[in-house]
């Protein structure tokens, strides 16, 4: 995150909370969906107690690229065959395939 923010100009940990204290990033995965929260130790300046609170947060669907491409070749593999991926073999060959006309 630092590397990316960094890329764009930003420097992450130069943002501080209203206590002039640094944020901390916490990244958290649930559901194929990926969050990244910034937080806040609150005014006693300490994390893990009840006056944190998140400053800022994202979320994005972190398999979705991913989930795409596995749907697009199983399509293609049952168009071009007639037969449907049930097994794990068949599955890295529809990929394999997709793989190989995706390089043209």
């Amino acid at each position: 995150m630092r590397r990316i923010l960094g890329e764009a100009g930003i420097d992450f940990d130069a943002f501080r909370d209203p206590w002039g204290m640094p944020f901390k990033a916490q990244f958290l995965g649930q559901q194929g969906r990926q969050f990244d929260r910034d937080l806040s130790g609150g005014p006693n300046k300490k994390f893990g107690d009840l006056d944190d609170f998140s400053a800022a947060g994202i979320s994005f669907d972190y398999f979705k690229k991913s989930g795409i491409a596995i749907v697009e070749a199983i399509k293609a593999y049952e168009t071009r065959t007639g037969a449907f991926v049930r097994d794990t073999e068949t599955l890295r060959a529809a990929l394999a395939e997709k793989a190989s006309h995706s390089n043209l």
